[in-house]
C-alpha cells in the first residue's frame, strides 16, 4: 500500500508541475516538495484554472465530506481573487452569481441561483 501511496503522490506532483511554474522547477530539479508547496501549487493552479482536484464521497455516510470541505478552503479561490465573466451578444460582462439549491423533479433538475 505504502508504494502505491508513494506512486500516486509521485503522479500528483509530476501532473503539477507541467501547469505550475514554481513545483516544475522543484521537480526538475529533483527536489522533493513539502505538503505546503503542493498545496501552495494546487491553490495556484485552480486560481489559474489549469488544474482541477476531484474528491470522491459519501455525504450518505458521511465519509470524504471533510476532506472536500477542507479543500474547498484550500485550493479553491474566494469571488474576490477570479473574473467571472458572462458572454451577451455584444461582448462580455462580468458576471457574479451564486448557486444556493438543487431540487431533483421526476423529469428534470432544477438550480436556483442568485444573479449579482
Amino acid at each position: 500500500m505504502k508504494d502505491e501511496v508513494e506512486q500516486a503522490r509521485y503522479e500528483l506532483i509530476e501532473h503539477l508541475s507541467n501547469v505550475d511554474e514554481t513545483l516544475g522547477e522543484m521537480f526538475l530539479n529533483e527536489k522533493i516538495p513539502s505538503e505546503e508547496d503542493i498545496t501552495a501549487a494546487v491553490r495556484r493552479t485552480c486560481i489559474k484554472r489549469e488544474f482541477t482536484p476531484v474528491f470522491v464521497g459519501t455525504a450518505l455516510k458521511n465519509k470524504g465530506v471533510q476532506p472536500l470541505l477542507d479543500a474547498v478552503l484550500n485550493y479553491l479561490p474566494n469571488p474576490g481573487e477570479v473574473e467571472n465573466l458572462g458572454l451577451t451578444g455584444e461582448g462580455y460582462i462580468f458576471l457574479d452569481f451564486f448557486l444556493y439549491d438543487l431540487e431533483i423533479g421526476i423529469d428534470l433538475l432544477l438550480t436556483y441561483t442568485m444573479l449579482f
